[in-house]
């Protein structure tokens, strides 16, 4: 079988695309599938990060002006620099000699024409990586990995195109170091604290939660920042963590899994990391700095999940109150810990590998 996969990164994007595309490529590699990335440079090296992997893969130009969009646009169509039919044109020439048999679209950007006129163009199904259901999605299957309640009527626009929906955290694409979680042993008190604010962070919310958690611990407490090298206020961050002594940061670690396992307490942002905590059980205070994090992250505070600081993204004192809250409460962390550990249980590359294979039966 032979998989294609359209996706970005970018500070605006960020490398969560990218990162669970890798993962369910691994999952389709091991059993056997022959997989080829397509990127748009946007200004970071997602060569690296695919060829690390091991996957070939093969970009975009880097727009050559500013994008001003046009009639249409999806949402989030500007994320993709060009105009659909542009993109749409140049996933279609990366990819003719290749002739992938199922194509896997992770991206905003696009909606049902660019699916159409690629579909047209390389004669392949099509699955799309989708947690927004905010435009019409011609394909054959929608993975939305989110918690909802209705993920049928979430993705009512791309009903008249009837895809099969995967819908919620048992779909989550967490790389296999997730599938057996060491037992997390929560403590009366919080002695460490991880912050991880998603793999570019261009607002610098990790400068905030660093704060926050200052205020609320004190300067005793033990912190590590997980960061990537795509940051651009990375060199802020070295600097804050050389003038810590309790402080340390982390860049580029292979995977998040040991990471979120050994600290007492998480602050992090929305978006796949998430389910990632959540499969490891950590306590964690989140808050929401893109649209799409909100519907998220409230309903899972509403389960007891997560504490969602919904004011926490604008106001470090208002982080560092929700914070010292959760810090002090050691049972309310222990039963967030057996909520969130049962609500993802690792294995969603293994259902989402079955359903993209299921599509060739």
């Amino acid at each position: 079988m032979r998989v294609g996969i359209r996706a970005d990164a970018s500070v605006q994007i960020g490398t969560g695309h990218i990162r669970r595309c890798l993962e369910l490529a691994r999952e389709l590699a091991d059993h056997g599938a022959e997989v080829r990335f397509v990127w748009r440079d946007l200004g970071l090296n997602v060569e690296a990060m695919t060829g690390a992997a091991g996957f070939a893969s093969s970009s975009l130009p880097r727009p050559m002006a500013p994008f001003a969009g046009e009639p249409d646009l999806p949402p989030h169509g500007h994320w993709a620099e060009v105009t659909w039919r542009t993109d749409a044109a140049e996933t279609i020439s990366a990819l003719s000699g290749f002739r992938p048999e199922v194509l896997i679209v992770d991206h905003y950007a696009f909606d049902h024409r660019w699916h159409q006129e690629v579909r047209n163009g390389l004669g392949c199904k099509m699955a799309a990586l989708d947690d927004l259901g905010d435009r019409p999605l011609d394909v054959e299957l929608i993975v939305d990995h989110n918690y909802c309640s209705d993920h049928r009527a979430k993705h009512r626009i791309s009903e008249p195109f009837k895809p099969r929906i995967l819908g919620g955290p048992t779909y989550a694409l967490l790389s296999a170091a997730y599938r057996r979680p060491a037992d997390l042993t929560i403590c009366d008190t919080v002695r460490s604290v991880g912050i991880f604010m998603g793999g570019a962070d261009p607002a610098n919310h990790s400068a905030m939660a660093l704060d926050a958690a200052r205020q609320a611990l004190g300067a005793g407490t033990t912190i590590e920042i997980a960061t990537t090298s795509a940051n651009p206020n990375l060199a802020w961050l070295q600097t804050a963590a050389g003038a810590d002594t309790a402080c340390t940061l982390s860049v580029d670690l292979p995977d998040l899994a040991a990471f979120f396992g050994r600290h007492d307490l998480q602050i992090g942002a929305g978006g796949g990391a998430t389910w990632e905590r959540c499969c490891i059980g950590a306590p964690t205070v989140a808050i929401a700095f893109a649209d799409n994090h909100r519907p998220v992250l409230s309903p899972l505070d509403a389960l007891g999940v997560l504490a969602f600081s919904s004011r926490g993204n604008e106001d470090a004192a208002i982080l560092a109150t929700d914070i010292a809250a959760l810090a002090s409460d050691a049972e309310r962390r222990r039963d967030m810990s057996a909520r969130a550990r049962a609500l993802v249980d690792g294995l969603g590359l293994v259902r989402v590998g079955e359903a993209i294979n299921a599509l060739f039966r």
